[in-house]
């Protein structure tokens, strides 16, 4: 469920960014920020004598994970738009289908 949320948060947060700040350097940003929720994810450890709480950090690292991949869809949709034109139209929107899809098969 959090990675869902960030997801929703990562679309519209990344999609204005991208718009304001540029697509290509908020790509870098986004892969930077999705490689360091991977590794954070993966090195959670309960710390010394239990003193951290495991599933606490788990919900917060995959809020953060899915910011970052909710945040490629807007990029990557723009991105494939401004390489491929206009009369791509159709690929863009088949794309935004299948994230769409994604999205409704992770609530199962």
């Amino acid at each position: 469920m959090a990675s869902l949320i960030g997801t929703l948060i990562g679309q519209v947060v990344f999609g204005i960014l991208g718009d304001r700040y540029g697509r290509k350097k908020m790509f870098t940003n986004l892969l930077t920020g999705l490689i360091i929720g991977t590794i954070s994810l993966a090195l959670i450890s309960s710390g010394a004598e239990n003193s951290l709480d495991v599933l606490a950090l788990i919900i917060i690292w995959r809020l953060w994970m899915g910011c970052f991949i909710g945040g490629d869809y807007p990029l990557r949709l723009a991105r494939i738009r401004c390489i491929l034109g206009v009369r791509a139209n159709h690929v863009v929107v088949q794309l935004s289908r299948l994230s769409k899809c994604a999205l409704t098969l992770q609530k199962l």
